[in-house]
């Protein structure tokens, strides 16, 4: 789906569509800080959107993930099988 049809979607739909990003990078690369500042641009986003749509949006719908636990932990998410509802196999 283009980006234009998408923007036109969400000005007339009751419910944003969701969407995903995924952050790659080496070690030290700034992955952490990416989505920190995305966080806060979406937070600010929804803010505006919610005083333009002239209703109160709720903090939900951004979930963010990795691959380890101490990656979870340095964006204050969860890891990806946690999320899920997975836990590991003891046998």
């Amino acid at each position: 789906m283009r980006f234009e049809e998408r923007g036109r979607r969400f000005k007339h739909s009751s419910k944003p569509l969701p969407f995903h990003i995924v952050v790659n990078g080496l070690a030290g690369s700034g992955k952490s800080y990416v989505i920190s500042i995305i966080e806060e641009m979406l937070s600010d986003f929804c803010i505006s959107e919610s005083a333009i749509r002239n209703r109160p949006r709720r903090r939900k719908g951004l979930l963010k993930l990795a691959h380890t636990g101490k990656a979870a932990l340095n964006i204050l998410g969860w890891t990806i099988h946690s999320a899920l509802g997975m836990r590991p196999d003891n046998t």
